[in-house]
């Protein structure tokens, strides 16, 4: 089958530079049934289109500006050989109406991004648009309709500024210039006796970045600081978006966090009172699992619910195993242990001291041979239950690429029983091993022919 037209706007005017796209008709629960959505070329300057090659079926209809998404849909249906003959847009966009716009950052800086539009209006609720901005910032969003919406803007680190306006009927333009200008986060910082912090540190970090378990120390990743003077937190020139806040105060003192604080476009968020607490010394004796001593080891502090806490320590385990923890929480909390050449574990802390046993690393290489034993992809599996073939790795498997050479590498391997699975190359099967142990601190190589 195919389709054909010529797309107008409201003025009957053709419409350049928009395509028209047909996307499979489901229903909630049916199965995928092959068919790819097909989109045309741009429209040129007479508004015209064409769409061949259609299989028979039904299909939704949407057409768009060029790198533009809108909420323009139809439904449509297409016979074996039939061909259709459809001119769009017209009667769909008559009173909608445009909008362009420049978007720019405090200061005047251009901004590089997308701009997304959604209806807040009850009568057009799935109406929504995107658009890219452009080198100068600007963006044009097409097919509009009167009434309220939701303008949201986001950067490329992810930052987002969000601004409400209101369409006029008679598919008017309308034209806009934002600027995005910066928050300010403030707050108190209050003493265990109910005084002001004379000082401290603040750090903001982008929410859940305390969280992360990624990184060692997340406090590193802060993206702004600033000084407690006098009990007075603020911190000033912050893009709109959610933060971290944590507030460090004299030494002894835990640091006080808040989480989630939203910033809005050049406005003052402010936390309130952020008590800080009296610390508790904590000592912390580390050792390997023959009762050996492990130097070099740190530690990241948790709360009972499992939420990072920035309780600082003053250095890593000495040569006795042992780790200081000067200000650590008056309640029950969980530590990670950490130290090279041993796999981190965590521990519950409750009393004033702690013994944590780290087990050593272990190493497994598995070697392929074959014609194609290079850039495979490689699992180690827990033996039980064995994964069937095709199936997605089970919990607690490692993956690894195999090189030029067919060699792929495990570290920081866990004792247990395993399996190694090859999956399958293009037109080939997978392999697997026999079961076989991995014991604490050894180095084995695993050697593996594959199809």
């Amino acid at each position: 089958a195919s389709l054909s037209g010529v797309l107008r706007g409201s003025d009957l005017q053709p419409l350049a530079g928009w395509r028209v796209s047909l996307g499979e008709k489901r229903v909630a629960g049916e199965a995928w049934r092959g068919s790819a959505q097909l989109t045309s070329e741009a429209s040129g300057g007479d508004g015209g289109y064409r769409l061949d090659n259609i299989p028979a079926g039904e299909y939704h209809l949407r057409y768009n500006p060029e790198n533009q998404y809108t909420g323009s849909t139809r439904e449509i249906s297409f016979t074996e050989g039939e061909n259709k003959i459809l001119d769009l847009g017209a009667e769909e966009l008559s009173g909608l109406g445009s909008i362009e716009g420049r978007y720019l950052a405090e200061g005047g800086d251009l901004i590089a991004g997308q701009i997304w539009i959604s209806s807040l209006s009850p009568n057009r609720p799935s109406y929504s648009a995107s658009a890219s901005l452009d080198a100068e910032g600007r963006f044009n969003l097409q097919g509009v309709p009167e009434g309220p919406h939701k303008l949201t803007f986001a950067d490329r680190q992810g930052q987002t500024f969000s601004r409400d306006i209101t369409m006029p009927p008679g598919g008017q333009k309308l034209q806009i210039e934002l600027r995005r200008s910066k928050g300010t986060i403030t707050g108190t910082a209050i003493l265990p006796d109910g005084t002001p912090a004379e000082s401290g540190q603040v750090s903001v970090l982008a929410a859940g970045g305390l969280d992360n378990e990624g990184s060692g120390n997340p406090m590193a990743r802060a993206l702004s600081t600033s000084r407690v003077i006098g009990g007075a937190i603020e911190v000033t020139g912050l893009e709109p978006g959610s933060y971290d806040v944590i507030v460090q105060g004299p030494m002894g003192q835990l640091p006080a966090v808040a989480r989630g604080v939203r910033v809005e476009e050049g406005a003052r968020a402010d936390i309130g009172r952020l008590q800080l607490e009296t610390g508790r010394e904590v000592a912390l004796f580390i050792a390997d699992g023959r009762g050996s001593p492990v130097r070099g080891a740190w530690v990241r502090v948790f709360d009972a619910d499992g939420r990072f806490l920035p309780v600082p320590f003053l250095r890593v385990s000495d040569a006795e195993g042992k780790l200081d923890l000067p200000s650590a929480p008056v309640q029950p909390f969980k530590v990670q242990v950490a130290a090279p050449g041993f796999l981190p574990a965590f521990a519950a802390v409750g009393g004033p001291e702690t013994r944590v046993v780290l087990a050593r690393e272990s190493r497994v290489r598995v070697t392929l041979q074959g014609s194609s034993a290079g850039a495979r992809q490689v699992l180690l599996e827990p033996a039980a239950p064995a994964s069937p073939a095709g199936a997605a790795p089970s919990p607690g498997t490692l993956s690894a690429q195999s090189d030029a050479a067919g060699i792929a590498s495990f570290n920081a391997v866990p004792p247990g029983n395993y399996r190694v699975r090859v999956l399958a190359s293009v037109g080939g099967d997978e392999a697997r091993s026999s079961e076989f142990a991995v014991k604490e601190g050894e180095s084995q190589t695993f050697h593996m022919t594959v199809p």
